[in-house]
């Protein structure tokens, strides 16, 4: 998974947001707020395209969480991306 072309991710008053870019804007309707775990989780794939299990694994070594848990966080942002049109498998 990657981060498409025409998104980037900024801190703002100590909140991320994802700042489309141009016609991009359209595409999620404006700004996109992430907590700090889907922050992280853009941060791994903003530059690099990495599977969903390379992502587990590198969180798993920063969190002190159970890796299922990890999982199904990384499973659902992966899902939300790909269907606003954010990232590509």
């Amino acid at each position: 998974m990657k981060i498409k072309e025409g998104f980037i991710l900024r801190k703002v008053a100590g909140s991320f947001m994802v700042v489309p870019i141009g016609e991009n804007a359209a595409k999620i309707g404006g700004l996109m707020s992430l907590n700090e775990t889907a922050a992280d989780i853009w941060k791994l794939i903003e530059k690099e395209d990495r599977s969903e299990e390379e992502i587990v694994q590198l969180l798993s070594n920063e969190y002190d969480a159970p890796i299922e848990e990890i999982r199904e966080a990384v499973q659902r942002f992966s899902a939300e991306l790909q269907s606003r049109g954010i990232a590509e498998k």
